[in-house]
């Protein structure tokens, strides 16, 4: 009969039982020495002494030998080549074996494992050879992240599943918590049926906790004197059977009630913080399925040790399951063997009298300020500044731009070139003319008389004409004095006919503020009511500017962009109908943390009006304005 009994070590106080970096967990961590040449003796050493053991390897054997250790650390010596490298690491990555790699190359070149590093498939790469002492440290290191990655990844395969512990978490009673270990049992082992069998020391009896335990007494349970859940509560051993029913300490009542007896068998204990046993856990398999292994003995182990606080914070109610009734045993207890006279209860009325006052002055306070405090609604919505004497320049004909004559912030006088378009076409045009007037001239010299020659001059000089004016269009020259703010064109950018290129500020004026607010709101909006501006990129830092005009007409989306330009339109999100005001800003810069910045044309903010206010008891209660005779 094959039988598998375990118990997991305990760290003894003040030490830890996870594997660390020292030496004896490294030793789960072979290394492999990959070269032409062996490795050095003083290098084997100074592994050694840390815990290391470097053994020689091949190349064609190494893919081999990582996946017999199951984990390794690689290191390929000099002389070893990229492609070589390469080609063994992918071999050991298709086997999805956890390994690192280092590489001394023995070339200063490095090329060639640039792929490697890329896809950081490599704990170190050297251009050559270290000494011993260094590679030994970087060998080791590379073997103690390994091993934190190896504990890490059993530590999260083992942990439970978010839902499975917010079920452990909620559950209120023992049923439901039993109900919750069950399901948590089944995911951890991929069993058949799990189970919570939970021990009462005062009927000495192990019980499966149900539903109707919750509303009535429960069965009277199992001894724990026989059956192997009973071996796990006493001695804290942890059963694996792959026949249940060949055992002899086996009881079918309360180790597999529901089953048979050549199904798979796995119980574990579940220790309190005192380290006693006070429930046990089991999982069955079908007969058929595989034997239970060792990943799931411990899965299942973590699971014990998830549920071991969650029944002990329900012990209490384990206790009124079993002891009915409204008083608690203890309380009847003293009542039996007290001779002391019952009293009635006596509350002391200190603490009492000033907190009903305090009550009630809060309530009176509440009921005032429901009716004295009102709350004001805005109209809110984007901002964007305007510069003061903004003149834009646009192109009067389509075309490419040829050379651009000024830079941003340049001082420009009026007429003078800003820029030009690509003319080719009217320049040749131009250059055809004049050649034909020459040709004509000199046809007229010679017949003076001729009226068609005339004639004939007369048009071409009015095609001249065009043809100049058509050329001068294609350079753009300044419409008044001022700076160039704003540049929108590069060269060889075609523009469209009316397309802003420029702009220039013409006259020092102060900046503007167009604001656009909900349409609902224009009838409460008129001039000489205080705006809140809020600053991009400055929260809490306001500007409180006063209403210069308040448009006459609700506007859409479309129009508020053609209003605001094609730059800045394209700038803000708009939607809805919407209400457009003005107000004038006190000076052109403003004011941060000590810092002075200008305004700039196009910059967006919010902007919001307060239209009006209400008291708060109507804010509250919209229906009670009608009872009141007022509109807030």
């Amino acid at each position: 009969m094959a039988l598998e009994t375990t118990k997991r070590d305990l760290a003894p106080t003040g030490q830890t039982a996870e594997p660390g970096t020292g030496p004896e967990g490294l030793r789960q961590i072979p290394a492999l020495w990959v070269g032409p040449e062996p490795p050095p003796r003083r290098l084997r050493e100074l592994l050694a002494d840390r815990g290391l053991a470097l053994s020689v390897a091949a190349l064609p054997e190494l893919a081999d030998r990582v996946s017999a250790n199951g984990v390794a650390i690689v290191c390929f010596g000099p002389g070893c080549s990229a492609d070589e490298v390469q080609t063994a690491l992918d071999q050991i990555a298709a086997s999805e074996v956890p390994c690192l790699s280092v590489v001394l190359s023995g070339t200063s070149d490095l090329a060639g494992f640039q792929e490697l590093v890329d896809d950081d498939r490599l704990f170190y790469l050297s251009r050559g050879s270290l000494s011993d002492r260094d590679l030994a440290g970087l060998i080791a290191s590379a073997a103690e992240t390994l091993l934190r990655r190896v504990n890490a990844a059993e530590r999260q395969e083992r942990s439970l599943p978010v839902e499975t512990l917010r079920r452990l978490a909620l559950a209120r009673t023992l049923p439901e918590l039993a109900e919750a270990v069950g399901a948590a049992i089944l995911q951890a082992t991929s069993a058949q049926r799990g189970r919570l069998l939970v021990f009462d020391p005062q009927r000495q009896a192990l019980w499966n906790p149900t539903p109707e335990d919750a509303e009535a007494e429960p069965e009277s349970g199992d001894s724990p004197a026989v059956g192997l859940a009973s071996f796990i509560l006493r001695t804290g051993l942890t059963l694996c059977l792959p026949r249940v029913g060949e055992d002899p300490r086996f009881d079918p009542d309360l180790d597999n009630p529901d089953g048979e007896p050549a199904e798979r068998f796995l119980g574990v204990p579940v220790r309190g913080a005192d380290g006693e046993v006070s429930a046990v856990l089991v999982a069955v398999r079908h007969a058929q399925e595989p034997p239970f292994e060792p990943r799931e003995i411990a899965a299942l182990e973590s699971t014990a040790a998830h549920v071991a606080p969650y029944l002990t914070a329900l012990a209490p109610a384990a206790d009124l399951i079993t002891h009915r009734g409204p008083f608690r045993e203890r309380a009847l207890r003293e009542r039996e063997l007290s001779a002391m006279p019952l009293e009635p209860l006596r509350l002391a009325p200190g603490w009492t009298r000033w907190t009903y006052w305090l009550m009630v002055g809060a309530l009176a306070a509440a009921l005032l300020a429901l009716v004295v405090v009102r709350v004001p609604e805005y109209a809110s919505g984007v901002a964007v500044v305007r510069a003061g004497g903004r003149v834009e320049v646009t192109a009067t004909t389509g075309g490419t731009v040829a050379s651009l004559a000024v830079a941003p912030q340049a001082r420009v006088r009026k007429g003078q070139l800003l820029l030009t378009l690509s003319s080719a076409e009217e320049a040749a045009n131009l250059r055809r003319l004049d050649r034909e007037i020459e040709s004509k001239l000199v046809q007229r010299l010679q017949a003076p008389s001729d009226p068609g020659i005339a004639q004939d001059l007369v048009a071409l000089r009015s095609e001249r004409e065009l043809a100049q004016a058509q050329l001068a269009e294609r350079e753009l020259r300044a419409p008044a004095d001022g700076e160039v703010s704003d540049i929108r064109v590069v060269d060889g950018q075609l523009v469209q006919a009316g397309q802003p290129v420029l702009a220039i500020l013409a006259r020092k004026e102060l900046p503007s503020v167009v604001a656009l607010l909900p349409g609902g709101s224009l009838p409460q909006l008129r001039p000489g009511m205080k705006l809140r501006l809020e600053l991009p990129g400055h929260p809490y830092v306001y500007r409180w500017l006063e209403l210069d005009s308040v448009a006459g007409e609700v506007i859409g989306p479309a129009e508020a962009r053609r209003l605001l330009g094609p730059v800045a339109g394209d700038a803000v999100p708009l939607e809805g109908a919407l209400a457009v005001v003005t107000a004038l800003l006190p000076s052109p810069t403003f004011e941060v943390a000590g810092e002075s910045y200008a305004y700039r044309d196009g910059m967006p903010s919010r902007a919001e009006v307060r239209i009006k206010s209400e008291r708060l008891l109507f804010a509250l209660l919209p229906a009670l304005k009608s009872l009141w005779g007022e509109n807030g």
